[in-house]
């Protein structure tokens, strides 16, 4: 039965019914005021929820008032769940949190009392009261309990045919997908919201997806398409003469992102309009009034007016007095923190940092007030490096920037991640590391133009000015020491033979230059070797690269299902693992032949060479298919190194050793790979072969900026990076690479093990392709490699490079 059923006069059915399609609410109540017994109760109701959809708490309240009594009196389950709903609904937009508690609790013993009734009703109780849970949850932050409740509630709605229920938990749902940071699961409720919405006549019902989809397009920054959403989900309420909550946030999230592009004005303008909306805070949406609050506290510190900056924060400690949301609090506190960091008093900003640490501690369930607090926590460490120069708030710093680059890889938030380059850049100013900053603005520059950003382009740009000025300062800085240190010098001339005379003026600028901590000793080393010329084989222009992903567990435990620990920290394969293995390298390259692959690359500590066996059996299949193998790494037991080898047709090429020790959880313990290290500077080969240039990185070592300026630098230019890696973090993997594709202008090739997946191949050209392999999976993916072309492109590229930085330099 349809609530409107209820009201059995077909003269004033029709008529109220034309009245709320037109959304006249007031003319439609004065209507309803006019029925008696049953139908008035029904026409209340009807109105209440109507108003629920508006976000209007107080209203839907009055109009309840005495309406669950009437219902239980008359025995109509059927009302007295719809009135419930209502009644939980206004609550939480009142913000009413004890008061929801207890009309939740009431309404779990009403169900109690009622299951054994009309099974349909019971049924729609079920699933509203499922629904007003979870939707609870969502309001107050606790994200995982809500995503699960209203997913139940879906279940149910459909097992019932609800369309109208199913399209708004979807919608509420893609919300709570967006507030906890997945834009991915976000994007797909949104649309299977929106297309069931879309055969529902209330337009109106297709106003959340959308929103969400505006929220998702905004957070990839793709903000002409999210604007396009934010304005087709405001055009369903062009018939409702009633500004709501609803249409406060695209409002909200419209001047957010005109914030973001740098439009100060107009991002005021909208957050101004949406500030109107939300100010009668009797209605309800305290935590909605809280965002918008924020934002202005947020914009109007850029804008420069320390005025309104107050203003704002005041406002939203008044609100925070009156919430019991803990999100609305936790918003208030980061508010506050941000003021506070703005102060130039040290105390002041150690005060920020508590907060901050405290805030963070705690575990924020909204993506983007964690990502502010950890943005703004990372700028406050960098001025304590600054100041103090101590490793531990660097370390700190790294922890931070890490977990912001897997949020930004996360959710497609390439803004993110260059946010993290640019504070990488500021540390390595700090630390006097001119070719490492330089390096992470390269990166910010490239992902900018790649991603077309535009809007962060003049604030890189004006890094690297801020870089340039420093490096003449420091330059200018070392003359006078020069000139001061020669002065010295001078006086002692005299009492000095004339051998070492001549070493004092002879001496170099390096030497100078290093006593202000202007260049490090090398911590690496690249070895090149010619095997083309060692072996007379001729450059091929194409070849077919591929990747095997393998290193699959039963129990999600690799380490303790497939090997021992030898030494400690180090590990072999359990013998009784051998043949499994021997068959999985032999289906793979086997594989990749029939695909016609020319260079074959396995994760690390795949394949264990300490067996005799496995190295002659990768030899043979390298012989009989010609194919080049890089069969993973493994520990060496007898020198206690991590060692990579390329294996050919000829036997063994090189060895290439890991620089840096993992950490490693084996057992439920945590170690630290026991591998021996090179002393410093620590070798890594280049061997120039028939199909390029190539390089082997073990695992972390690629992330160590040192390692990938010199692969940078180092001439002739390196074509070919091969990654090999067994680790359940991929996204500053990712990061490196993406880097890697154009800063070094190479192929990279990331190969992980399949019980962590993610193994992936990063192409330069700006048309590229990005393959990849997902975790649980053994498989296998290559790429087609056009050795003339890539080099062809890379001179281009530097060209273009070279002329860019002529021309910042230029305007300076």
């Amino acid at each position: 039965m349809k609530l409107i059923d209820k009201i059995t006069d077909p003269i004033a059915k029709k008529k109220i019914l034309i009245l709320l399609q037109q959304w006249k609410m007031e003319e439609a109540e004065e209507e309803i005021e006019k029925l008696e017994s049953v139908q008035l109760l029904a026409g209340k109701i009807i109105l209440a929820e109507m108003y629920t959809m508006l976000f209007k708490g107080v209203k839907t309240l009055s109009l309840l008032e005495n309406a669950l009594s009437e219902t239980i009196q008359i025995g109509d389950s059927f009302l007295e769940g719809l009135v419930r709903s209502s009644t939980i609904w206004a609550l939480i937009w009142l913000n009413q949190s004890e008061r929801i508690k207890k009309e939740l609790y009431d309404w779990d013993e009403a169900f109690d009392r009622l299951k054994n009734t009309d099974s349909t009703q019971i049924q729609l109780w079920e699933s509203n009261l499922t629904f007003a849970k979870g939707f609870h949850q969502l309001q107050i932050g606790y994200l995982d309990q809500a995503i699960q409740m209203i997913e139940l509630s879906i279940e149910q709605a459909k097992e019932l045919g609800g369309k109208s229920h199913i399209a708004v938990r979807l919608g509420w749902l893609s919300t709570a997908f967006v507030q906890l940071g997945d834009i991915n699961s976000a994007q797909k409720t949104a649309l299977e919201g929106l297309k069931i919405a879309e055969l529902i006549e209330t337009k109106i019902m297709e106003s959340g997806p959308l929103f969400t989809l505006g929220i998702v397009e905004a957070r990839k920054n793709n903000f002409d398409n999210a604007l396009e959403r934010f304005q087709q989900g405001l055009d369903a309420f062009r018939h409702i003469p009633i500004n709501s909550q609803m249409t406060s946030s695209p409002l909200l999230w419209m001047g957010k992102i005109y914030h973001r592009k740098g439009d100060l004005k107009r991002a005021y303008h909208y957050l101004s309009e949406c500030l109107k909306l939300r100010e009668d805070i009797r209605e309800g949406g305290i935590e909605n009034l809280s965002r918008i609050l924020f934002e202005l506290i947020h914009l109007s510190s850029d804008m420069d007016s320390p005025a309104q900056v107050q203003k704002y924060l005041n406002q939203l400690n008044s609100l925070n007095d009156l919430a019991t949301n803990p999100l609305t609090t936790k918003r208030y506190l980061v508010a506050e923190a941000f003021v506070i960091k703005q102060e130039t008093r040290l105390h002041q900003r150690m005060k920020a940092y508590d907060l901050f640490r405290k805030i963070l501690n705690e575990n924020i369930e909204d993506y983007d007030l964690t990502v502010f607090a950890i943005l703004n926590l990372c700028e406050l460490l960098v001025l304590e490096i600054d100041s103090t120069g101590e490793q531990e708030p660097l370390r700190e710093l790294e922890t931070l920037l890490q977990q912001l680059v897997e949020l930004g890889y996360k959710n497609q938030a390439y803004d993110l991640v260059i946010e993290v380059l640019l504070l990488q850049s500021k540390v390595s100013l700090i630390e006097k590391n001119v070719e490492k900053g330089k390096s992470f603005l390269e990166q910010a520059m490239i992902m900018a133009k790649d991603k077309d950003l535009s809007y962060v382009i003049s604030k890189i740009t004006q890094t690297q000015e801020n870089l340039n000025t420093e490096v003449e300062n420091w330059v200018n800085l070392a003359d006078k020491h020069q000139v001061e240190r020669q002065r010295r010098e001078t006086d002692e001339l005299k009492k000095l033979i004339s051998g070492t005379l001549q070493n004092v003026l002879t001496q170099e600028p390096s030497q100078i230059y290093g006593d202000l901590g202007f260049k490090a000793n090398k911590k690496y080393q690249l070895i090149f070797r010619d095997l083309r010329k060692e072996q007379s084989v001729f450059q091929k222009n194409t070849c077919r690269i591929g990747i095997a992903q393998i290193g699959l567990s039963k129990e999600s435990d690799i380490l303790s299902e497939f090997y021992e620990e030898i030494h400690p920290g180090l590990f072999g394969f359990k013998k009784e693992k051998l043949d499994t293995v021997r068959l999985l390298v032999k289906n793979m390259v086997d594989r990749a032949h029939s695909e016609g692959v020319n260079i074959l690359l396995f994760p690390e500590l795949t394949v264990d060479l300490n067996y005799n066996q496995l190295v002659e059996e990768i030899k043979q299949l390298s012989k009989n298919y010609n194919m080049y193998i890089i069969p993973g790494s493994y520990h060496n037991r007898e020198t206690k190194r991590n060692i990579s080898v390329v294996i050919n047709q000829d036997g063994i090429l090189w060895e290439q050793e890991k620089h840096i020790p993992a950490s490693i959880m084996y057992e439920g313990h945590r170690l630290t790979e026991g591998i021996d290290i090179g002393s410093v500077p620590r070798k890594t080969i280049i061997c120039d072969t028939e199909y390029g240039r190539m390089v082997i990185v073990i695992c972390r070592d690629f992330l160590d900026m040192d390692l990938r300026v010199e692969l940078k630098n180092f001439e002739p230019p390196i074509d070919l990076i091969f990654n090999l890696a067994l680790t359940p973090v991929t996204a500053d993997f990712k990061a490196a690479h993406f880097d890697a594709r154009r800063s070094i202008y190479a192929y990279c090739f990331f190969a992980n093990v399949a019980e962590f997946g993610d193994s992936f191949i990063y192409t330069p050209e700006k048309e590229r392709t990005e393959l990849s392999i997902p975790s649980g999976k053994e498989d296998l993916i290559y790429k087609d490699v056009d050795l003339f072309k890539l080099r062809s492109e890379r001179k281009k590229w530097e060209l273009k490079q070279k002329k860019e930085n002529s021309f910042i330099q230029s305007t300076r």
